[in-house]
């Protein structure tokens, strides 16, 4: 048999866990020939979840790279460097892709020694200010501004994350926009509702990762304000994450356990979605969470926090509603009016499939990116 040839643009994330950026990569490693259908990856934390399984479902090779982590570790950074440094220098790829935070540092580092022509890293969300203390959010900023010079584009998957970007004087001449998309199967809609028993109630769904970043907190909060006065209202929390434990114990706190079940991971996000009535996003920092575009596409309205890339995928009471960071009694408020109003709801649901019809289908995010790799892949010298 042949050997597979290198790719011409080689893929490279942090981890391939439960969460938007694995996902995105999926979609353009299998969509970009250029790619070879290849990812580089570290190893995702124990209650992340995984997304290696629907990777190679998808026709994706997945290579480990030894060291490659979340955490910050320097004897561990310092081994997934070299790996990549001889990787890149003996496969002399022309695009180096990364995504996701540590991979973008090692990645570009590696792209650079090895000598990659052309270095591009997306940006879904960051970490620059609001994640750290002040002195490390600076150093990082510091870093990201340095990278920014060696680096041929930035992407952005969202105008808000640009315009933070170049705020923070990121790489403003190098950033790119590509708004985030995917492509679902068909769903399968009453299979929730018949596995969790919850009939006709209305649902409110909470899908994400259960971590500070995502508010699930918030949620709980949310769920206890809305069942208080909708007592016929029912809650499902699609995930799992370091928070699990804790937030079980909220739950309860708050009255919830008759009301509200932790389903953890699921792969049938579809089915899931269709039985939610509505979708609460209750991050407390975002890129552009995949989530409130699939309920989109399914004509699933969100209420959500007013972060990162939410502004430009809801427009306050058109395809669902944005309230302040932490706002429980705003984000409550308008749980409880798709509730009382179903056909407003179904209103806000047709209209928010309408928004992901128009900007945020995978395809069309994957002819994008292909043709910023083309634009670079032909540029002079290459």
């Amino acid at each position: 048999m042949a050997p597979t040839p290198a790719p011409e643009v080689v893929t490279i994330i942090t981890r391939m866990n439960v969460g938007g950026p694995a996902r995105l990569a999926i979609l353009l490693a299998a969509g970009i020939p250029e790619t070879g259908h290849l990812v580089l990856t570290g190893d995702p934390g124990p209650s992340e979840g995984s997304l290696e399984s629907q990777a190679a479902e998808a026709g994706i090779r997945i290579q480990h790279v030894p060291g490659l982590r979340r955490a910050i570790s320097p004897l561990q950074d310092l081994r997934a460097l070299v790996w990549l440094v001889r990787y890149l220098r003996r496969n002399q790829p022309r695009i180096v892709a990364t995504h996701m935070a540590k991979a973008g540092l090692l990645g570009r580092l590696a792209a650079i020694a090895a000598g990659v022509p052309v270095r591009i890293h997306t940006f879904h969300g960051h970490v620059l200010e609001g994640y750290f203390g002040p002195g490390v959010s600076r150093s990082i900023r510091w870093a990201e501004r340095l990278l920014a010079g060696f680096s041929t584009c930035l992407v952005a998957v969202s105008p808000e994350i640009a315009a933070e970007l170049a705020r923070m004087r990121i790489g403003p001449d190098r950033i790119t926009v590509i708004r985030v998309g995917v492509d679902l199967l068909p769903a399968r809609r009453g299979r929730l509702r018949a596995e969790l028993g919850l009939d006709e109630s209305p649902v409110v769904g909470f899908v994400g990762r259960l971590t500070d970043v995502k508010g699930p907190d918030v949620f709980l909060e949310v769920a206890a304000s809305v069942h208080s006065r909708r007592p016929a209202a029912r809650f499902v929390v699609v995930g799992d994450g370091e928070l699990r434990q804790q937030l079980r114990k909220q739950a309860s706190r708050l009255g919830l356990d008759e009301v509200l079940q932790f389903t953890g991971w699921r792969e049938d996000l579809e089915d899931v979605l269709s039985d939610c009535d509505l979708i609460v996003c209750s991050s407390r920092h975002e890129g552009t969470p995949l989530v409130v575009i699939e309920a989109a596409a399914l004509g699933v309205p969100a209420v959500a926090s007013r972060v990162g890339g939410l502004p430009d995928i809801i427009r306050d009471g058109v395809n669902g509603f944005l309230r302040e960071r932490g706002d429980v009694a705003g984000l409550a408020g308008a749980v409880e009016l798709l509730i009382d109003e179903p056909e407003r709801r179904r209103a806000m649901g047709q209209s928010a499939r309408r928004t992901y019809r128009e900007r945020y289908s995978g395809a069309r995010m994957v002819r994008e990116t292909r043709a910023v790799y083309r634009q670079h892949l032909g540029a002079p010298g290459l």
